[in-house]
């Protein structure tokens, strides 16, 4: 039991800095499965509970297809796209000349 109590709490943890980073843009939350089924329902009353803590709102998105891989697969593109946008923004302020610098 204790071990539950202490995952929950990590987990707890874990996603409140989440929160953190997006207070200009919706959150998207990705369901594996077609919309009207029980994942859909579960994961728009979930949408509607986080709603106080993303004042921006939240969008669910249905990726229905290859028994919820369409999801996962949206989710690694988006995770390869943000690697690569915050490399080159790396790469610009290592490039940029100096504040002093004409």
């Amino acid at each position: 039991m204790l071990r539950i109590v202490s995952f929950a709490l990590l987990a707890l943890g874990a996603a409140l800095p989440c929160a953190a980073q997006y207070p200009d843009r919706p959150l998207t939350l990705l369901a594996g499965f077609p919309a009207g089924g029980l994942v859909d329902i579960v994961s728009r009353v979930v949408a509607e509970g986080m709603k106080p803590k993303f004042p921006k709102g939240i969008v669910v998105v249905n990726k229905s297809g290859e028994q919820g891989n369409g999801a996962v697969r949206v989710l690694r593109r988006a995770r390869q796209r943000r690697a690569e946008r915050e490399k080159r923004e790396r790469n610009d302020a290592e490039h940029e000349a100096p504040s002093w610098v004409g």
